[in-house]
């Protein structure tokens, strides 16, 4: 192998996810060494790409074979700093390049970041489709008694005319993790979503009603940039507190660790900055020991999975990481390789840098198809949180 490599070219490669679309990075270089990244924006992909083709002009004739420093270039090179678009981007070349890293050096990602703190990492289930109440509730059962899960996320549905009704959520909610509990007993941990989508004081009246049932945590119960409602929450309940999906870089993360206003972070490697801004923003919670559990959604394919367990196993303040659980088949399909889980834990993969190569005989049979979010609305007609 050369002792150095230098990119030769960046270039995007946008996927259709059944519903919104995958955007990945390919980085190839000048020793024949290709890596790939992902940086999938629900709704945003034909933007995601071109701001990875901008990117790209930063980054051919260098070495990809330090990550932390090609983040640093991107980031200081843009005077307008962060926003989800940007550490989209950077998030996915930065995958990439620990993917090159990796290969370079014919170790997997996690070698690279330090000695690992587990041999497998915990996953919980995300059932990722919404049906009748008497459906989600036997598709929510059906991941821990036919897939093994451990532990499972569970959120509200909304009517298809998109009608946000706080009162029925908040039964719906209570009604629902009241049979989950009695189902599943008091062995598989139970993860509330509320997506932002309540008033403080009304997810503080819900937070109080599921108190009996010991939720693992409840996510996101306030919108990112509520920080006095956060407090508020906090102040109010004793259920353990997650969030941190829609925040972006270990500098949109301090307040929350300052002040401990969570239990637990979700960074999305898509978002927050990738490999190295997630290891980076893990080590900073862990100063007041405060967990980390990845955000994943269904929106991100197999390969955001597979470069947070990467993270996962090297953070000693590590949680569980989200795995959306019901997708498209061509979710695995697009990639020559699989994640290897048994009984809800993931193994640690022993190949060369993230461990997954994109098909692009499959990917080519799904290419864009444009995609908008439903809009949520408010009983008097004003647009509701998203």
């Amino acid at each position: 192998m050369p002792a150095e490599l230098a990119i030769t070219s960046a270039h995007p490669v946008i996927v259709h996810a059944g519903q919104g679309n995958w955007v990945f990075v390919k980085i190839e270089t000048d020793a024949g060494i290709t890596g790939i990244g992902e940086g999938s924006l629900k709704g945003k992909a034909r933007t995601i790409a071109a701001g990875i083709e901008d990117a790209g002009r930063y980054l051919v004739g260098r070495s990809p074979l330090d990550p932390p420093w090609i983040w640093d270039l991107i980031y200081e090179a843009d005077r307008f700093h962060g926003g989800p678009i940007l550490t989209s981007v950077m998030s996915a070349i930065d995958m990439a390049c620990w993917d090159i890293v990796g290969k370079f050096r014919q170790q997997p990602v996690w070698q690279l970041l330090g000695q690992p703190c587990r041999d497998k990492v915990q996953l919980y289930g995300r059932l990722c489709r919404s049906g009748s109440p008497q459906e989600n509730l036997a598709g929510l059962i059906g991941l821990v008694r036919e897939q093994g899960y451990q532990a499972i996320k569970a959120g509200f549905h909304v009517t298809g005319e998109g009608a946000v009704d706080q009162s029925a959520i908040h039964q719906a909610c209570v009604a629902q993790f009241t049979q989950l509990r009695e189902a599943l007993g008091d062995g598989v941990d139970l993860c509330l979503d509320t997506h932002a989508m309540l008033a403080v004081e009304n997810v503080i009246a819900l937070a109080g009603d599921l108190q009996p049932l010991a939720l693992a945590f409840l996510e996101e119960p306030v919108p990112p940039e509520d920080i006095e409602g956060l407090r508020s929450v906090r102040q109010h309940t004793s259920v353990p507190l997650a969030t941190g999906e829609r925040l972006m870089t270990r500098f949109g993360f301090l307040p929350l660790i300052e002040e401990e206003l969570v239990d637990i972070i979700q960074p999305d490697i898509c978002h927050c900055g990738g490999v190295t801004e997630l290891k980076r923003i893990a080590d900073m919670a862990a100063t007041r020991g405060i967990k980390v559990s990845p955000h994943n959604p269904s929106s991100h394919s197999e390969l955001a999975t597979m470069a947070s367990i990467h993270v996962d196993a090297c953070i000693s303040n590590f949680a569980m990481q989200e795995h959306p659980a019901e997708v498209p088949p061509w979710r695995y399909e697009i990639f020559e390789e699989q994640i290897e889980i048994e009984n809800g834990y993931a193994c640690l993969p022993d190949r060369p840098g993230l461990g997954l190569t994109l098909r692009d005989d499959v990917v080519s049979q799904h290419p864009y198809q444009p995609y908008t979010r439903q809009c949520l609305f408010n009983p008097d007609g004003s647009p509701a949180r998203t």
